[in-house]
Parts: C-alpha cells; structure tokens; sequence
C-alpha cells in the first residue's frame, strides 16, 4: 500500500441541487471527494438515506451509514472501507475527552480518534501515524474549510478514515457535547415526525 512523507491539505465545502460534501487535492493521493444526498425538504415523507460516500482515483472507498441523517450520528452507524467493516466503539461513562476517544478497529489495524477541540481539531492515531484535520473559515469568512496534516507514513487508508470521520457528529466524543445532548434529549424529546433542516 501506497505511504506518504508529511504533507499538508485543504478540504473545501461544496453545493450541488442532490448532494453536498466536501472535496480537495489530498497530497499524493490526489483528487477526494465525500458525497451526501442533499438536505431534507420539508414534508417529504421519506428523509434522504443517511450516508456519507468518500471517492477518490487512489482512495479506497468509505461509506460511513447512520441511523441520523443531519447530522451523522455515532450510535446506530457502520463504516465500510472497501466493503469491509470498521468496528467503532468508545467510552461513553468517561469523564474526559481522551478517555472518551473513539476506539477503531480495520482489519489488523488499530485506531484512536479524538477531538481535541470541542468541533474544531480531529486527530486520527496508530502507532507512528496521525493525521490531523483543524476547522477553519475560508478567507471571505462565509464558510468553513477544514486544514489537514498528515504524518510520514500515512497511506489512503489513513486518510479516508479522517476525513469521512470529520462529517460525523463527534460531540458524544466530549464531555461537554455529550453533557448537552443529555440535557437537549431532557428538554427536546425526539419527534417521530420529520422536521424541516437544512445543512
């Protein structure tokens, strides 16, 4: 498999009329993309299928599925590298973030995902390799880019794992995120009707 010495890369947002994601040059693997439907319309009876695609000429292919369509959830998810599975689990009783890291599994790999600033710094980790993905806002300042770094030594594999990661709603990662879901579940409980959001 394919490794890379350091290298630094941007992933900027995109539009289109069905779907969304973000896309950029990502070093010596070239051209990625991530794909989502686009956003829900209000009094559609069926939401648009909650799934995240990554594509790429020299990326394996991610597909990241959840039971939450906006956003992409933690629980109730699966991720698929090249059709085989990555098992996720993390710590859902620990008190600080690292505790509560997200522990990944792909065939004899093992990965630790943290966020290290609550929505802002991702850091993707195995033994002697990391890539890390900071959120930033473009230069006009209207929308949002995310900055990344990878090691030396980091391949395809690597990479798509963070950046599919980075679309996912990562707060039950922290203690805080996962403080205000717990307070916004008491609050707001779930209706069983869709509701009308857009991303």
């Amino acid at each position: 498999m394919e490794m890379s010495e350091a290298f630094t890369f941007e992933l900027h947002h995109y539009r289109l009329k069905k779907q969304t994601g973000f896309e950029g040059i990502v070093g010596p693997f070239g051209k990625v993309i991530t794909i989502r439907p686009g956003s829900r319309i209000l009094g559609r009876k069926d939401p648009p299928e909650a799934e995240l695609r990554l594509q790429g000429a020299n990326m394996p292919e991610a597909r990241y599925r959840s039971d939450s369509f906006h956003p992409l959830s933690l629980e109730n998810s699966s991720l698929f590298i090249d059709g085989t599975q990555a098992e996720l689990d993390f710590n859902r009783r620990a008190f600080r973030n690292k505790s509560r890291a997200l522990m990944i599994s792909f065939r004899e790999r093992s990965y630790t995902y943290t966020v290290v600033r609550t929505d802002r710094t991702f850091v993707l980790e195995r033994p002697d390799v990391n890539v890390t993905l900071d959120r930033a806002k473009t230069t006009t300042g209207r929308s949002w880019k995310y900055v990344g770094t990878a090691s030396d030594g980091a391949d395809p594999v690597d990479l798509a794992l963070a950046i599919v990661l980075k679309e996912v709603d990562t707060s039950p990662l922290t203690s805080i995120g996962a403080a205000s879901a717990a307070l916004n579940a008491v609050l707001t409980p779930r209706r069983d009707e869709p509701g009308g959001y857009s991303d």
